[in-house]
C-alpha cells in the first residue's frame, strides 16, 4: 500500500524518469539500479489507486493464508524474475533494430514499474494452485474459471490500455513461482527462521503481520515437533 501511494505521488516528478525501468537505459547504458528502483514509481495516479484497491480487496486473503513472509518472498522473486524476463525479451527484440526492424524501437520504449505489475504475478500465485472452480472477477458480480483468471485479467488490461510487456513478464514470473515451488519458493521452516531474525523484528511487530501457518504439511513438508515455549506461538 505504501509503495502504491508513494509511487503515485512520484509519477510526475524527476524520480519517475530516474527510477523507471527502460530497456534503452538498462541494456544500452547499463543503468542496473533501475531493476530495483522501478517498484517505487507507478505508471500514473490511476494505476496507484487500482493497486491499492486490488491489494485490499483481492490479495489480502493470500497473505492471511500463507503469511506475510511468504508474501514478501513472493514479491521479491516476482520482481526479480519479472525483470529478467522483461529485459531478455526486450534485449532480444532490440537486436532487430540493427537489422532494420521496427520491433526494436517499440521495445526500447517499453517500461516496467510500479506495484500493479507485480500484482498480476501474485494473482497467478493465488489462483493457479487453488482448487476452487471459479473466482469472483474483481469486484463485479461475475465469476470466471480460477485457473484462467490471471490470463483473463491481463487480456482485459491489455485491451483497455496497450500492450505492456512488463505486465506479461510479471505474470509469467508468477506462473513459474506457482508451478515450480521447489525451485522458487522458500520452505516453511526457512520462512519461520526469517520471522525470528533480528532484521525482521520491526516488521514482525507491526500490526496486521501474518505469521507462517504452524502446520508445515500444508506446504508438503514433514510435520515437525512444536516447541510450546516458543514465544512466537503466543502471537
Amino acid at each position: 500500500l505504501c509503495l502504491s501511494f508513494s509511487g503515485s505521488l512520484l509519477t510526475y516528478t524527476w524520480a519517475y524518469y530516474a527510477c523507471v525501468s527502460l530497456p534503452r537505459f538498462v541494456i544500452l547504458r547499463f543503468q542496473l539500479w533501475r531493476l530495483v528502483t522501478n517498484v517505487f514509481v507507478e505508471h500514473g495516479v490511476i494505476f496507484g489507486i487500482i493497486s491499492i484497491i486490488w491489494i485490499t480487496q483481492s490479495l489480502k486473503q493470500l497473505e492471511k493464508d500463507k503469511g506475510s513472509m511468504f508474501m514478501l518472498h513472493c514479491v521479491i522473486v516476482i520482481l526479480t524474475l519479472g525483470n529478467v524476463i522483461f529485459l531478455f525479451v526486450c534485449g532480444l527484440l532490440l537486436s532487430m533494430e540493427e537489422l532494420g526492424g521496427a520491433s526494436g524501437s517499440f521495445m526500447a520504449n517499453q517500461t516496467m514499474c510500479g506495484v500493479l505489475e507485480i500484482l498480476f504475478g501474485l494473482v497467478a500465485v493465488q489462483c493457479l494452485p487453488s482448487n476452487e472452480p471459479t473466482i469472483q472477477f474483481c469486484c463485479l458480480p461475475v465469476h470466471v474459471p480460477t485457473k484462467w483468471y490471471p490470463v483473463i485479467l491481463l487480456g482485459l488490461y491489455q485491451f483497455l490500455r496497450a500492450i505492456d510487456f512488463g505486465m506479461m513478464s510479471c505474470l509469467a514470473a508468477g506462473c513459474l513461482y506457482a508451478h515450480y515451488p521447489e525451485i522458487f519458493q522458500a520452505s516453511t521452516s526457512r520462512l519461520r527462521e526469517w520471522e525470528k531474525s533480528r532484521w525482521m523484528s520491526l516488521i514482525v511487530a507491526s500490526p496486521g503481520f501474518g505469521f507462517i501457518p504452524l502446520d508445515p504439511t500444508a506446504a508438503g513438508e514433514p510435520a515437525a515437533e512444536v516447541d510450546e515455549d516458543d514465544p512466537f506461538l503466543s502471537l
